[in-house]
């Protein structure tokens, strides 16, 4: 497959050119004669469709792909004013780069909820639902202009290292040492 683009760098221009996208499927519909998988990367979600009649094995494929497998599609861009993104990608292949296992410990796309438990176990599953990635975009945004400010005023950004005190079983060993070598009596 061409080099992977990102749904965003599609623009008009695209439109009935080949292209080859990867990323998360969010959504597998199938329904009968066509299939759409939503599939999401960094910057939003697009859609590809799949038509039985144009090729049976793909779309048998396609219909058994499972939430969040990492997929690379190469088709065609057409329009589709009935899409989110105004275009949808016909493909003509379809590779699963990594299946995901099933049934996932957590839903994605799903608006049922979680125990805070599963939620922490699963936090790379968490964190790919939109409005928990809002809350970091949020927290960066912030960041990045107290950062500004502060530069903009001669401040000097400090990293120290975190220094916690050793747990007491931590440093028998090294008072032992220290105790054979002569050192502390």
């Amino acid at each position: 497959m061409a080099p992977f683009r990102s749904f965003s760098t599609i623009s008009p221009a695209d439109h009935g050119k080949e292209a080859s996208l990867a990323g998360w499927v969010e959504d597998v519909r199938n329904l009968g004669g066509i299939a759409f998988l939503i599939v999401r990367q960094r910057d939003g979600t697009f859609q590809a469709t799949i038509k039985k009649k144009s090729d049976p094995d793909l779309f048998n494929r396609a219909s058994k792909v499972v939430r969040e497998s990492v997929v690379a599609v190469r088709g065609r861009i057409d329009p589709n004013p009935q899409v989110r993104n105004g275009w949808e990608l016909t493909a003509t292949a379809l590779d699963v780069l990594s299946p995901a296992a099933a049934p996932l410990p957590l839903p994605i796309a799903d608006k049922v909820g979680a125990e805070m438990d599963t939620r922490f176990d699963n936090r790379p599953l968490d964190l790919r639902k939109p409005e928990r990635r809002a809350i970091f975009r949020v927290r960066s945004v912030v960041a990045a202009a107290f950062r500004s400010f502060l530069d903009g005023h001669g401040f000097i950004e400090v990293q120290t290292p975190k220094l916690a005190a050793p747990a007491p079983r931590a440093a028998r060993p090294f008072s032992r040492r220290a105790t054979l070598d002569g050192a502390h009596s």
